[in-house]
């Protein structure tokens, strides 16, 4: 898992953006988590799984050895940060650690 960390809120297409697995556990409930279809992701596009025990509460881990979501992590990155103002043309070519680096700044 190689941070940071990003949250796709599948139902409203919103992505968010976690310097750490930590910081996603302080910012979420689980319940919450285990009500939602989120997605996680690591900034390689490695699809993350989680689980909530008594002894280390809520973990996660990688649920992928080699990341197979680039593509669709791409994709939503770029559409939150032209929802936010970015232009198509100007991040479409970014490779993804630019991507990576954009969206901690504006979506983080």
């Amino acid at each position: 898992m190689l941070p940071p960390i990003f949250l796709h809120e599948v139902d409203g297409d919103e992505l968010m953006v976690f310097a750490d697995a930590k910081s996603v556990v302080n910012f979420l409930e689980p319940d919450f988590m285990s009500a939602s279809n989120d997605k996680y992701y690591d900034s390689e596009g490695r699809l993350l799984s989680w689980n909530c025990n008594p002894q280390s509460g809520l973990v996660f881990q990688d649920a992928e050895q080699t990341p197979t979501h680039q593509e669709r992590l791409r994709e939503v990155i770029i559409r939150n940060l032209v929802r936010r103002g970015s232009q198509t043309e100007e991040i479409a070519s970014l490779a993804m650690p630019e991507l990576v680096g954009m969206s901690l700044r504006y979506l983080g």
